[in-house]
């Protein structure tokens, strides 16, 4: 009869049950805060690799003597807040229909900055644009 009594008095106490709920909750929080701010991470560099590919090709298109590795410069120097380094930036020619076309592609292998605590593997960032080269 005792232990019933303890028993029930236990059922009945409330205290601590915050913390076993935020037990559960916080890590599912921290890890859908974490994938957020590492996927606006990749958007952003997505993203600033597109705005310098378009710099390099309005470049190319007001200098239409220009070299590839002229217009690889200007999109290295456009890849703002970005180590240059790591990044494959091309530049190459193509004709089609008697009309000449820049083709500038980046590409960028991203990482993770917590690879072990996101279920997504390294995956490889890559934009391109085609310009017209009119005299």
């Amino acid at each position: 009869m005792v232990m019933l009594r303890i028993f029930y008095k236990f059922l009945k106490d409330r205290r601590g049950a915050a913390v076993v709920e935020m037990a559960f909750v916080l890590p599912l929080f921290i890890l859908f805060v974490l994938g957020i701010i590492e996927f606006g991470r990749a958007y952003w560099t997505w993203d600033s690799m597109q705005l310098s590919i378009d710099e390099a090709g309005r470049y190319a298109m007001t200098n239409i003597t220009a070299s590839d590795a002229q217009i690889v410069s200007v999109a290295q120097n456009n890849l703002y807040g970005l180590a240059p380094g790591n990044f494959t930036i091309t530049s190459k020619s193509q004709v089609s229909s008697g009309v000449t076309y820049k083709v500038i592609t980046a590409t960028y292998p991203f990482s993770f900055v917590a690879p072990g605590v996101l279920p997504f593997g390294n995956f490889t960032l890559s934009r391109s644009t085609t310009v017209p080269l009119m005299p």
